[in-house]
């Protein structure tokens, strides 16, 4: 297992790898202890495709140059005829330990970093600065390790997180932050940098692009309102693992037989018919 060594690392010294096979609590175990503590204890921790294109889209983006040396293109064809074969086999030879895409996924991945780096602002945002720093520090009240790596970092501690969605205008990315706990996130991030370096942070920005044509951009920053509320739920959500942790009692939902009813939107649909 990876040492655990507190304060700011870059990916120079502290892998993508490295950083996930750390014994320590980031924004995604907060999301589980959120659902519950049993949720956190048998989450599957295997990446998913989902998760293979995302990091794939976000090196194209903030590291060009190692996307073109680690990641290859598999040719198109039928790999069951013989000429398939052999240009596969040939394919796999010249690239071994690379990451493999598809065509269609390679192209998404150009397409959003082309589209990201037309973006005059997000351009700007991201000339200076470092790609996938990690920041580790442990928590004092609950003495529990925690962890956090920022996409992009600048010199004068600007926090950046890269997102991608469906729609990235302001009312759809404002349900995605409480739909996915952006605002969680957020508060993490900023917390994080200050624990692990004693500096302030310069800010948490989002800069979300849309997977689809046009691939349109906008950036983000999440008032103190919402970063506060996103505090809050960070704190209870520690505490949360924190005693679960120590009496190694891992509980999923209620035991009770609680009252239910249905979504607002489920009962007005039924008044309307």
């Amino acid at each position: 297992m990876t040492d655990f060594i507190y304060g700011l690392h870059p990916a120079e010294t502290l892998s993508n790898a490295a950083y996930h096979a750390l014994d320590a609590v980031g924004k995604s175990d907060l999301d589980r202890i959120a659902r519950s503590p049993l949720h956190w204890k048998y989450a599957e921790r295997e990446e998913t495709a989902a998760m293979r294109i995302g990091s794939a889209v976000h090196c194209a983006v903030l590291e060009p140059a190692r996307f073109a040396v680690d990641y290859a293109v598999a040719p198109e064809g039928d790999k069951r005829s013989k000429a398939g074969k052999e240009a596969f086999a040939e394919f796999e030879a010249a690239n071994v330990g690379k990451i493999v895409l598809s065509l269609d996924d390679a192209q998404l991945c150009t397409r959003i970093a082309l589209s990201v780096q037309s973006h005059p602002r997000a351009k700007t945002l991201l000339q200076s600065g470092h790609p996938e720093v990690s920041l580790l520090w442990s928590d004092s009240e609950f003495n529990v390790r925690c962890r956090a790596r920022v996409d992009w970092l600048t010199p004068d501690g600007l926090l950046i997180d890269l997102k991608t969605t469906q729609d990235a205008s302001p009312a759809a990315f404002a349900k995605s932050c409480a739909n996915f706990r952006y605002h969680v996130q957020a508060a993490w991030y900023l917390d994080a940098y200050q624990a692990a370096t004693g500096d302030l942070p310069g800010g948490f920005i989002f800069i979300a692009v849309e997977k689809t044509p046009p691939y349109a951009v906008a950036l983000y920053e999440l008032d103190a309102e919402a970063v506060e509320l996103g505090r809050f739920l960070a704190r209870r959500d520690l505490a949360r693992y924190a005693n679960a942790r120590e009496f190694d009692l891992w509980p999923g939902y209620s035991e009770a037989i609680q009252p239910l009813s249905l979504p607002k939107w489920a009962l007005n649909a039924e008044i309307e018919e």
